[in-house]
């Protein structure tokens, strides 16, 4: 009897110590997990919120932010990253070439020189993936186009930062008192693109972003079968948007002074403020905005200020010019260079326009 008992005592004890020793396995087992989990979790928040992902260096091939972007897997948000908040006060103007450039993937900041290493400092996990998310396309090399209204501006317009968007305006010629507010500015600030889409911006057309006139003329070109930057330039903005008004091409110069007199005769009942008006050689392109000053038909444009209306000549940047003595220039220009000139002159279809208007975008998203 004694016996049997002990045996049961013994069992009963036995039972327990393993029951105590399956808990504790339980609980140890458990309190791992809970661990692995926490720190995977914590490795996981870091690594997506602290990687960079290099995009690439500022080159002759990819020269601009945006062709970096362009060039990788991320190519489909490239203006969405330009416009987002977190890099609406970048100087992307001021960027050196074999400058590399980050993308912080989780949060879409761009980022380059002191800042990159700021963030490394700051995030231990911090890791530099270049090939786990870029796929540059080495087929696309824009330094081989021979006219530059094909090439990318230094800076996209849209990279450039204007002030808010107001209503659209309806009347074209305000397009010439819009862009009269850039005079003064530096070329390196402005260039002559980044001066038309500035005084769009300015009348009301909205630029960037998902249903701007950027992501149209992208679209435009892209279906045509061109580079998606063919249309970044006076003569693609009218040709999507507008209507042409005069368009003459020379294949060769023979007299420049004349040969120009006769252009600015034939143009001149054309003539109207807020037209586009551009110049196209075999290797250099300008555009600019057709306005007038005390009854003189006037050039503003971002260049080489040489026939300065008000204040000195010699300067790079948003002036406003004589016309005849603009065209005159052009002639000679392409008359010392051996080569053809291309004048084209337009006008906005400012009801094409009104489909750029934030009214018009915040309407089609709704429907």
């Amino acid at each position: 009897m004694q016996i049997n008992n002990l045996k049961n005592i013994n069992s009963l004890k036995a039972q327990t110590l393993q029951k105590n020793l399956i808990d504790a396995k339980i609980k140890k087992d458990f309190n791992e997990i809970l661990e692995k989990f926490i720190l995977n979790k914590n490795q996981v928040a870091n690594n997506t919120s602290n990687k960079l992902v290099s995009l690439g260096k500022i080159n002759n091939k990819n020269s601009t932010v945006s062709q970096l972007i362009y060039s990788t897997k991320f190519k489909r948000d490239c203006w969405d990253i330009i416009y987002n908040d977190i890099n609406s006060s970048k100087s992307f103007t001021k960027i050196k070439p074999n400058t590399e450039i980050f993308l912080n993937s989780e949060t879409r900041e761009l980022i380059w020189g002191d800042k990159v290493k700021e963030y490394s400092n700051s995030n231990n996990n911090i890791k530099f993936s270049k090939n786990e998310y870029s796929n540059f396309n080495n087929n696309t090399d824009f330094s081989k186009s021979t006219n530059i209204f094909n090439k990318m501006p230094r800076m996209v317009a849209s990279e450039f930062n204007f002030s808010k968007t107001p209503s659209l305006k309806a009347d074209s010629t305000k397009l010439a008192q819009a862009v009269r507010k850039f005079i003064g500015k530096d070329y390196s600030q402005m260039d002559c693109y980044e001066l038309i889409v500035g005084g769009l911006k300015n009348i009301g057309v909205k630029y960037q972003g998902k249903g701007g006139l950027g992501k149209h003329l992208m679209k435009a070109a892209l279906d045509r079968g061109f580079d998606y930057n063919h249309f970044f330039n006076g003569e693609g903005i009218v040709a999507t948007s507008g209507i042409n008004v005069f368009k003459k091409s020379i294949l060769s110069i023979g007299n420049p002074d004349k040969e120009a007199k006769k252009i600015m005769l034939d143009m001149e009942n054309l003539l109207k403020e807020g037209q586009i008006l551009s110049f196209s050689t075999r290797t250099k392109g300008h555009t600019g905005i057709v306005s007038k000053n005390n009854n003189t038909w006037t050039f503003i444009n971002s260049g080489e200020i040489d026939n300065n209306i008000n204040g000195k000549n010699g300067h790079k940047g948003v002036g406003e010019e004589n016309l005849a003595k603009e065209i005159q220039n052009w002639f000679n220009l392409a008359k010392n260079r051996k080569q053809g000139l291309k004048i084209t002159l337009g006008a906005m279809d400012m009801s094409k326009l009104s489909s750029f208007s934030p009214k018009a975008t915040l309407i089609s998203r709704k429907t």
